[in-house]
């Protein structure tokens, strides 16, 4: 897809704000010059004479009440970022990584504090690279893909160094893990869901988390041994609390881990058996749409600066292969449209009890109609094309219109529309830090709320930003209804039904003339040996 396409929002955003939202900039410039020293006052006026520089913070100062406020309460860590100069540097893909671990250096070598320190650092860390991120996004400085790449790698970053510390600190106690029949030594996958497994993690979203180890087995090497289920439940618990705890330097994300086998009744962590066993007798069908977006985390690769020696590689290949089969059947799945109506019926409903119309992810013409899209088409085309199975959902779309499986560069419009909304849903996130989806209301300090989310969108006043959001959730809506609609004769239902068609003849005709020829249809390898059988 062009990346000249790409957004739906202006790249060169205007410059001037309206008058009420500089007004509230001026107020807290006023309050950073009153609160701080004279050297970081004058240091931020000599900031402030650079007319990008300054366009920049009225602008970002004016969209998040977040980094304003961090900007005013933790003025040094304001300055370090800007000297440093990563305030206007592009990140690559190791850059967080190597980061976290410089700044998670340990503080005491007092056991009993250790843990505390570890918070305390995730905190601060988090709070420095949001800082950047989100001024980054709303300057336009980066692009919807280099943020949420940024905060997906920030994500990666804070588990795999989380989990490779404490490892290394429950082992002090307990012992290494030992797989009972390769005699190796274990390490917990993290296995990332929804948006942070295809790397489109928002600005303010929690993680989607499930936990996994390779081999039963038993730890070895200390007074006490533990099963290598108990130690790496202990490890899930302790890495969560580092992560999701509310502690006076706030929290670095909410962890979710309901997607995990049997939901909140299931245990935390499981071995691969356990997980296939799973997915194999009782995997259910949105839990397939959420495999999609699956990515394993392997916390064996980072532990002090090194990359462990072993067999890391080969564990997060033995688990992907294991959810691959699951998600994806060999034969063209056409079930994916009637489950994807199913989801989207119950999704409507809670929308209508919870008042949700305003909410752009889970609405009308949200985001979540446009994954929809995306994923019904790979779970009823990846059995049998690998491309399918991307987790990005621009190469899907992209393929949509390779495949011309959408009508007028649908694919395309979606993007389009993906774009518009994700941009906007970092718009209300990046606000105060928080996540949600839902439009101001208009109550309250309501129409300054709208003209800031018109102003961060690049429109003069709400009126337009409305009238072009409408336009964009109007696609979407269409080219779902489209897909999802149970109309006789569309292309999707009449697949189905020679689908279905074949399959019946091929079982209840099995010495039929077109028995191999039904069989093929359906996707077997070796259609003849199977209609002999």
């Amino acid at each position: 897809m062009d990346n000249d396409l790409a957004n739906s929002t202006p790249s060169k955003l205007p410059a001037q704000l309206p008058a009420q939202l500089r007004a509230g900039v001026e107020q807290k410039l006023n309050q950073f010059r009153e609160n701080s020293s004279v050297e970081l006052s004058s240091w931020l006026d000599t900031q402030l004479a650079d007319q990008e520089f300054s366009e920049q913070l009225y602008r970002v100062w004016s969209g998040s009440e977040f980094v304003a406020l961090t900007c005013l309460r933790q003025p040094e860590l304001f300055q370090t970022l800007v000297d440093s100069g990563n305030l206007l540097t592009g990140y690559d893909d190791s850059t967080l990584h190597t980061r976290c671990l410089k700044a998670l250096q340990e503080e005491t070598v007092n056991k009993a504090e250790r843990e505390a320190g570890l918070h305390r650092q995730l905190r601060y860390f988090r709070r420095y690279e949001m800082l950047r991120i989100i001024w980054r996004d709303l300057s336009r400085s980066a692009e919807l893909l280099e943020t949420t790449r940024d905060m997906s790698r920030l994500a990666d970053a804070v588990i795999q160094v989380t989990l490779g510390k404490l490892h290394d600190w429950l082992g002090e106690t307990w012992g290494r893990p030992v797989g009972a029949t390769s005699g190796a030594e274990q390490r917990m996958l993290v296995l990332a869901m929804g948006k942070l497994g295809a790397d489109e993690l928002n600005v303010s979203s929690d993680i989607d988390l499930i936990f996994a180890y390779p081999e039963v087995g038993e730890t070895q090497g200390a007074a006490k041994q533990l099963g290598n289920q108990e130690f790496f439940i202990r490890l899930a618990q302790k890495a969560i609390q580092a992560l999701d705890n509310q502690t006076a330097d706030g929290q670095v994300f909410r962890v979710d881990m309901r997607l995990r086998p049997y939901g909140t009744s299931g245990a935390l962590v499981l071995s691969f058996d356990a997980l296939e066993e799973y997915y194999q007798t009782q995997g259910r069908d949105w839990e397939r749409y959420a495999m999609i977006k699956s990515r394993a985390i392997n916390s064996s690769r980072f532990v002090g600066d090194s990359q462990l020696p072993g067999d890391s590689e080969t564990d997060e290949q033995a688990l992907t292969k294991i959810l691959r089969a699951f998600t994806y059947r060999r034969y063209t799945d056409f079930t994916a449209i009637q489950s994807l109506r199913d989801m989207k019926g119950m999704i409507n409903l809670e929308v209508q009890r919870r008042g949700l119309a305003n909410n752009i992810k889970l609405g009308h013409g949200g985001i979540r109609e446009i994954e929809f899209i995306a994923q019904a088409f790979q779970l009823i085309r990846g059995g049998r094309d690998p491309r399918f199975q991307s987790r990005r959902l621009q190469d899907i779309l992209s393929l949509l219109d390779v495949e011309t499986m959408l009508p007028d560069s649908g694919g395309e419009r979606l993007w389009r529309a993906y774009v518009f909304l994700r941009n906007l849903e970092h718009v209300l996130q990046g606000w105060r830090d928080q996540q949600t989806q839902e439009l101001p209301s208009g109550e309250e300090n309501g129409e300054l709320d709208r003209l800031r989310v018109a102003a961060m969108m690049g429109f003069a006043n709400w009126a337009e930003f409305i009238e072009a959001l409408d336009r964009q959730r109007l696609i979407v809506s269409e080219l779902f209804q489209e897909l999802v609609a149970e109309q006789e004769g569309s292309p999707s239902e009449h697949e189905a039904n020679v689908h279905e068609a074949n399959s019946e003849s091929a079982w209840h005709e099995p010495d039929g003339p077109n028995a191999r020829e039904n069989l093929e249809a359906l996707g077997y390898d070796d259609a003849q040996a199977a209609a002999e059988r």
